[in-house]
């Protein structure tokens, strides 16, 4: 492999973002491709990297600030309404496209090589379309919550704390529902109805919960849902708990909105931008929803093509789909030695227009340029995302795999939390994550279920280990190691 990346290009990052090789690749290139959908226009650097199957995604920061500059001309009404007219369009032709993908593996071992490479690219061509909504709402939510922090600061107000009261989803997501109908079954369960059939129709409803970045294979079906259900009701003495606690929550949210707007004389322009911002942060989650889909209807036809190339399926997050779409045009395929390099560790960057995979000794010789780890930072800084004060024990879960090591009432460390993550979230004394703002998903979710969360420390996974206990100062935003009482 050709030694052409320029290191420099890549000495500052933003912190993990977990991603696969072949998601990351269809995202960069797609948002390249597409980003004048939404008039963006940028030189777009990134790089995916894979250590002992751990992935990371990464973005130049030089890139990330000329789209935050960009987008700060693009917080008008016109434009909001042209974001959520073109979500709507792609988001509905994604799923469309997702539907009509073949499921049977009997079908497609039927089609030539031909067909599948047609079937595959139509498929890849609405999903690189979509793919401009992976960064576009972060970008403007940047840009949006800084503005609005200006103007609670020229009203006298306390801008973070007037922030989080704001933050709100303009409606209801997809892992809200999801979580609201799995406490359900649950409560049902406790109650001792018979609830089999609802559990069938509560994973055929769901089946693509559980497939993301096309890294993680195990199908969400009967016997997980019962799975997770026993979970629930081995770690709640009542689910019916939860569900109140959530209600109440929402509801004390909305009230605290209502309140401060009462309160505060805001402009019609000013209300516009707050909508926006709650738009914006429903919107991160609920894009997540046809993504997953996508991943999850076109998993069968990327399966196909790996069986085809003698590849074990295990291998798709380190395959991407120029390599996929070469092998069907030519036949030309990649060997078991250098796939077992990519596993070890590798690096697939990403600069204009040019796609290219690093592995190998080069590759283990590059780590530690890419990355400063950090042991001894006391105390922990970060954003205080939703306040309370608690302590407890630590448990670092940076793989969606590990979830299940969680137990109520451990203080969940991660990179960042995503869907997947809601059905511990509940359960965690307090959450404290290496990225994200006080908008972002951990943020938000904390909101929901009422558990301290901080924010933005950037490097909680190094420092902290499975275990230590800690005090989670979420009215401060401080996470610092303690020696626990003894008895």
């Amino acid at each position: 492999m050709r030694k052409t990346m320029n290191l420099d290009r890549w000495r500052q990052f933003i912190k993990n973002r977990r991603d696969s090789l072949i998601r990351s690749s269809l995202i960069i290139k797609g948002f390249d491709e597409n980003q004048n959908i939404l008039d963006f226009n940028s030189d777009f650097k990134s790089v995916a990297t894979v250590q002992n199957n751990k992935i990371s995604f990464y973005v130049d920061k030089s890139t990330l600030a000329k789209l935050v500059n960009t987008s700060t001309n693009k917080l008008t009404g016109n434009y909001f309404k042209k974001l959520k007219n073109v979500y709507q369009i792609l988001s509905t032709q994604l799923e469309k496209e997702s539907f009509n993908l073949p499921q049977s593996s009997q079908n497609l071992k039927t089609l030539d090589n031909r067909t599948l490479l047609k079937t595959m690219q139509n498929f890849f061509q609405t999903y690189k379309k979509f793919a401009v909504f992976m960064i576009i709402p972060h970008i403007l939510q940047i840009s949006l919550t800084s503005r609005l922090q200006s103007i609670f600061k020229s009203k006298g107000l306390n801008p973070d704390k007037i922030l989080l009261q704001v933050s709100i989803p303009i409606r209801e997501t997809f892992e809200e529902k999801f979580q609201h109908q799995l406490l359900l079954l649950a409560t049902s369960r406790k109650e001792g109805k018979r609830i089999t059939e609802k559990l069938n129709v509560f994973a055929n409803q769901w089946g693509f919960y559980s497939i993301d970045n096309y890294a993680y294979l195990e199908k969400f079906n009967y016997q997980k849902v019962k799975k997770i259900i026993g979970e629930i009701l081995k770690s709640h003495h009542d689910p019916k708990i939860d569900l109140s606690k959530m209600e109440k929550e929402k509801k004390k949210r909305e009230q605290a909105y209502f309140n401060l707007c009462k309160k505060v004389n805001f402009s019609n322009d000013e209300k516009n931008l707050l909508s926006f911002l709650q738009y914006l942060i429903w919107l991160r989650t609920q894009r997540l929803m046809f993504f997953r889909k996508a991943h999850f209807y076109s998993l069968p036809l990327i399966l196909e093509t790996l069986r085809r190339m003698r590849i074990k399926k295990e291998d798709i997050t380190v395959i991407t789909f120029e390599e996929l779409e070469r092998f069907l045009t030519t036949g030309q395929t990649i060997s078991t030695k250098e796939l077992l390099r990519r596993q070890k560790a590798s690096i697939l960057s990403y600069h204009q227009g040019k796609l290219e995979i690093l592995s190998g000794p080069h590759r283990l010789r590059l780590w530690n340029q890419f990355f400063t780890k950090k042991t001894s930072i006391q105390p922990l800084k970060g954003w205080p995302a939703n306040r309370g004060k608690v302590k407890g024990q630590v448990r670092i879960i940076t793989n969606r795999k590990d979830i299940s090591k969680f137990k109520k009432g451990e203080i969940l460390v991660t990179n960042m939390t995503n869907p997947d993550y809601v059905i511990i979230m509940g359960k965690a004394a307090a959450i404290v994550t290496d990225e994200g703002g006080i908008t972002c998903h951990a943020a938000i979710v904390s909101r929901e279920l009422g558990v301290p969360c901080i924010v933005g420390t950037q490097v909680a996974t190094e420092i902290l280990k499975d275990g230590d206990f800690v005090e989670v100062d979420a009215e401060k935003g401080i996470v610092k190691k303690i020696t626990p009482r003894a008895g």
